[in-house]
């Protein structure tokens, strides 16, 4: 099972870091997993790892780590996240309504998640600010 030794010994590989969200008991475990995806070309596997978690998820940690990490997640902004240099205006559509549709799922597994667990998950405040 990952634990906080994931997180620590370097760059850890994007499996571990989603067995670490999955597995993990501690919210401050899931929130820095989570910083480790933030490359949008592994949105579609995150998103699709934490569909099928919670497909499965027999206890209420499972649940409120997939909402955790969705609250943390950029996979849960609307937003373009490709380049826009030498694309047509259809490209750059094409390429905003992936990542809405994307968006509009974290969003609908965070729901179910929250409504599993009956509590609404936030991401923790930046201590920075």
């Amino acid at each position: 099972m990952p634990d906080k030794e994931t997180l620590i010994r370097g760059t850890p590989t994007f499996a571990s870091v989603l067995d670490c969200i999955c597995a993990s008991r501690h919210d401050d475990e899931v929130v820095v997993a989570v910083s480790y995806l933030n490359d949008p070309r592994g949105f579609e596997v995150f998103l699709a790892r934490l569909e099928s978690l919670a497909d499965s998820a027999t206890d209420r940690r499972s649940m409120r780590n997939i909402a955790l990490a969705l609250a943390c997640s950029p996979v849960s902004v609307p937003y373009n996240y490709r380049g826009y240099e030498g694309k047509s205006m259809a490209q750059i559509e094409a390429d905003y309504a992936y990542f809405v549709a994307l968006a509009r799922r974290a969003a609908t597994l965070k729901a179910r998640a929250e409504a599993s667990i009956g509590e609404t998950i936030d991401a923790p405040a930046d201590p920075r600010w």
